[in-house]
């Protein structure tokens, strides 16, 4: 079978919500998703001056994205079987007379041996894979769901599909960031778990689909068409008030808000 595996490419995703817009919505709400409307009454002399943002965090996650296809042209041997008219007595095809034959509800048919096919199996499949540890469950305010301007995570997950995001392509992903993510934040780059032979092999699994019976293959190709590994950024952010301490997780592409974690300071 002839491969052709292009060099897998590094992509970074380029945000849709910048670190201004998210500064701007945490310092209008900080409050509100600190203390919810019954601890607000208990904190009600507590202005947003006194909560602190402690951590500022950029994390960029993989996401694998590969499309390819799976050519198979074959030979195959077959017997055709045609319907004859009730009226028919004798048919002959090349000299040879066929045998015409009686189904069970009495209709007439025949059977043509020695059918040599051309036939071709063409599949194409697209995967995007997400390649960084999961929380099984983020903890979830009431609180975050009547936020304006963001999606809370408690209204459903926002799928990505990479093919609608901006990309970049990058030699090197820290010096790229390095120079270009906002020096408020600290960023981090979540490593793949899974390595391109593994990927390349996922799909192979969904769509290499050879013939169990056949008398020539005649051509047989796995055809890689796309094949990056894209960072996409989330912005990670904690804040803080003397009694309590919330970590939030937003996303730079959806606007996805979640708790991620949630403790009381004594």
């Amino acid at each position: 079978m002839d491969e052709k595996t292009p060099q897998l490419e590094t992509h970074i995703a380029e945000d849709v919500h910048n670190w201004e817009e998210v500064k701007r919505f945490l310092e209008e709400n900080k409050s509100k998703i600190l203390y919810p409307v019954s601890e607000k009454i208990k904190f009600w002399k507590r202005g947003t001056e006194e909560i602190e943002t402690t951590k500022k965090e950029k994390i960029y996650r993989p996401i694998w994205f590969i499309r390819g296809y799976y050519l198979c042209e074959y030979l195959r041997d077959n017997v055709y079987r045609i319907e004859i008219e009730d009226k028919v007595k004798k048919a002959i095809r090349e000299n040879e007379e066929l045998k015409i034959k009686e189904s069970s509800s009495q209709k007439k048919f025949a059977l043509i041996p020695d059918i040599i096919e051309t036939v071709e199996i063409n599949n194409q499949k697209t995967l995007q894979i997400k390649d960084y540890p999961q929380e099984e469950e983020l903890k979830q305010s009431s609180v975050l769901s009547s936020l304006t301007g963001f999606l809370s995570s408690k209204s459903g997950t926002k799928t990505i599909d990479v093919r609608d995001l901006k990309t970049e392509q990058v030699e090197s992903l820290r010096d790229y960031l390095q120079e270009t993510v906002d020096p408020e934040l600290k960023f981090t780059i979540l490593e793949p778990q899974k390595n391109e032979s593994f990927i390349i092999n996922l799909l192979k699994e969904k769509i290499i689909q050879k013939p169990k019976e056949f008398k020539e293959i005649l051509k047989q190709e796995f055809v890689l068409t796309d094949f990056r590994l894209i960072y996409c950024p989330v912005y990670n952010i904690c804040l803080e008030s003397e009694e309590k301490r919330v970590e939030l997780e937003i996303d730079a592409l959806t606007r996805e808000l979640s708790k991620k974690g949630e403790e009381e300071i004594s």
